[in-house]
């Protein structure tokens, strides 16, 4: 930012900060000496198929155009980055993405935001191998709901990331009807998103 301000440029520069993966770790925690949660962040960090795997703050800066200071609750995912910076520069996403433009949430003036986020993973934790074995895992957050699928073992878990933020109690047995309505969501988005 320093670099562009020297340069003229920063009230030209819409500024987008993202990180990779989400980090399960408390402040007074440390993990030297524990190799597999020193690099991925904890139990539920990355590599993981928790919600604090993939939950991480996306920040929009664009100093003189949107109002600073905000902070929003809004389910967003990294795909809609592309969508909202075309959409900056007055252009239209390509049909067929996953991807939307956040730029009326981020200015506010609308708060058309996602109600339910879908992803997918292709590396999961594991003790044999820091980088994680091939896997086919999806997740899905509605609400309060965090839910996920791991198609290569089967298991399947859900939980109220409201009422438990650190995914500590899993409810899938006692809401097979939420479970199968996700498991449905996510063949759907996989039909439509993965050819």
């Amino acid at each position: 930012m320093g670099f562009l301000r020297e340069k003229g440029e920063l009230d030209n520069t819409l500024i987008v900060y993202v990180n990779d993966n989400g980090w399960e770790q408390e402040p007074h925690q440390e993990f030297v000496g524990d190799e597999m949660r020193f690099h991925n962040g904890g139990d539920k960090g990355k590599l993981g198929l928790y919600d604090q795997s993939f939950r991480t703050p996306i920040i929009f800066v664009w100093p003189g155009r949107n109002e600073g200071g905000q902070t929003r609750e809004d389910l967003i995912h990294a795909a809609d980055i592309a969508p909202t910076i075309l959409d900056y520069l007055g252009l239209q996403a390509p049909p067929g993405i996953y991807g939307r433009s956040y730029r009326g949430v981020i200015s506010a003036t609308s708060s058309d935001s996602r109600q339910e986020i879908i992803g997918r993973v292709t590396q999961l934790r594991w003790e044999g191998d820091m980088m994680g074995r091939k896997a086919r895992g999806y997740w899905l957050r509605r609400g309060p709901w965090y839910f996920s699928w791991d198609l290569d073992t089967g298991e399947t878990r859900l939980f109220n990331v409201e009422d438990d933020p650190r995914s500590d109690n899993d409810l899938a047995g006692e809401n097979a009807a939420l479970v199968a309505e996700f498991k449905e969501r996510i063949l759907r988005w996989r039909s439509t998103y993965e050819n």
